[in-house]
């Protein structure tokens, strides 16, 4: 991402006059390691964003909401920044880049109950079949009667498990749950990552993302945001 996408998008939503973004600063720069690497950041004191060069617009919208809850009502939650977005835009959205599994619960709260994501995990080597189906199997332990999440395997470019699921049981709790159970102590995994699907729409999984994780035994990151007097991400 430059400032002439920025230019564009905001253009594009019909942004460039709302009162809430006239002082703030958009820098295009990389984020420092902060545990990971966020996405995107908004700083409430200054009313500045930074989104890194490789950012995707589904961040800056998302930052721009923390300014607007901001703005208007004094609100930074990471609901209201998520609610903004997809005011503008439709399909999936990434929330979560990285490799730090105890941090899955914490997303819970930027779902609805009936919404839909998705978790997909990259590993440095192909799991078995019996893993997987092991997996599934653990999953229905929890279910509760809700329907399972659905499972789709996939080895281009990298090993890939896609868990397709929608809010009502706490699966991203669980996810985590089985995962350091199965796959992260024993299998391999090396980094996930948490899409949040608005409308549904046909999607294809960017498997890129995990293309600098091969060969990472665990990679950390975090795209949670925080309320804190640091910046919200």
């Amino acid at each position: 991402m430059d400032f002439d996408e920025v230019d564009r998008i905001l253009s594009r939503h019909g942004l460039t006059q709302e009162p809430a973004f006239d002082q703030v600063g958009i820098d295009i720069r990389q984020i420092p390691d902060m545990n990971g690497c966020p996405l995107g950041l908004y700083y409430p004191d200054s009313g500045n964003i930074v989104i890194p060069p490789d950012g995707y617009e589904s961040v800056l919208l998302h930052e721009l909401g923390h300014r607007h809850g901001h703005y208007y009502y004094n609100n930074l939650s990471e609901p209201y920044a998520e609610d903004y977005r997809r005011r503008y835009q439709k399909g999936s959205a990434l929330m979560y880049s990285g490799g730090d599994f105890a941090r899955l619960p914490k997303f819970d709260a930027l779902y609805r109950e009936g919404e839909k994501g998705i978790i997909a995990m990259a590993f440095s080597s192909p799991p078995y079949e019996d893993d997987i189906v092991a997996f599934q199997e653990r999953l229905g332990w929890y279910s509760q009667g809700e329907p399972l999440p659905r499972i789709v395997y996939s080895e281009e470019g990298q090993p890939t498990l896609a868990i397709h699921f929608t809010k009502g049981v706490d699966w991203l709790s669980i996810t985590g749950i089985v995962l350091g159970g199965m796959f992260v102590a024993g299998m391999g995994a090396i980094g996930y990552a948490i899409y949040k699907v608005a409308k549904d729409t046909p999607w294809i999984l960017p498997l890129a993302i995990f293309g600098t994780l091969a060969g990472i035994a665990l990679v950390g990151g975090v795209v949670g945001k925080q309320l804190v007097k640091q910046p919200s991400l």
